[in-house]
């Protein structure tokens, strides 16, 4: 699987940018993830190779945010590290994953195709909502790498077989159309046929 990861990264003085560091190690063993940050300066952990892009809300380079299967967003309620995450994740739908239980990070839920949940309060908050495959991993104590990504990935597979069935109701629904269409356009030209006069060719000419 490829993945877009939007977080804050070390050096950002964030809970998000540490565990980014602890479990991206073992992500990138198991998927093709390419790093988005929109920091001006990152760090990334010893023997990590993913490739770090960097963009601009403003100017995302849409085409190659969209080669990926899915992209999963990084949210805290400070706006100086995640701001930035939260105005693609809005334009561009993929999981989102809560580290606080701030009104504004739950607000960048909408249009999820997936969220994570790392305060029992979030989780409380949102299983309600029912419209996106939702998961609880509280960090305290902190989970171990490998079953942190076990569990991201299997949310990650759930999100992006969301994503494929409107693509696939719609295509569905378009195909009935086109039938409907043909057959009511068959039954109009049958009609016509049966309603024209019978015309019979005789030795004599026609009648």
């Amino acid at each position: 699987m490829r993945l877009n990861w939007f977080s804050p990264l070390p050096p950002a003085p964030t809970g998000a940018a540490g565990w980014a560091a602890h479990v991206l190690p073992v992500l990138c063993a198991r998927a093709d993830v390419v790093l988005w940050t929109d920091q001006d300066d990152w760090e990334l952990p010893p023997g990590l190779t993913a490739a770090v892009r960097r963009f601009r809300p403003d100017a995302v380079p849409w085409a190659e945010v969209q080669r990926a299967d899915l992209s999963v967003y990084h949210l805290v309620g400070d706006p100086r590290w995640c701001g930035a995450i939260g105005r693609v994740s809005r334009e561009h739908p993929g999981v989102v994953v809560l580290y606080e239980h701030d009104p504004g990070a739950v607000a960048a839920t909408e249009g999820a195709l997936g969220v994570l949940v790392h305060t029992r309060a979030g989780h409380d908050t949102l299983r309600t909502a029912a419209q996106w495959p939702l998961a609880y991993q509280p960090l305290d104590p902190s989970p171990a790498p490998e079953s942190y990504v076990e569990a991201l990935l299997r949310l990650c597979e759930e999100a992006r077989r969301r994503r494929t069935r409107p693509v696939a109701r719609y295509l569905a629904g378009r195909a009935a159309a086109e039938v409907g269409l043909w057959a009511e356009r068959g039954a109009a030209w049958m009609s016509e046929q049966v309603a024209r006069p019978v015309v019979r060719l005789t030795a004599a000419g026609t009648e």
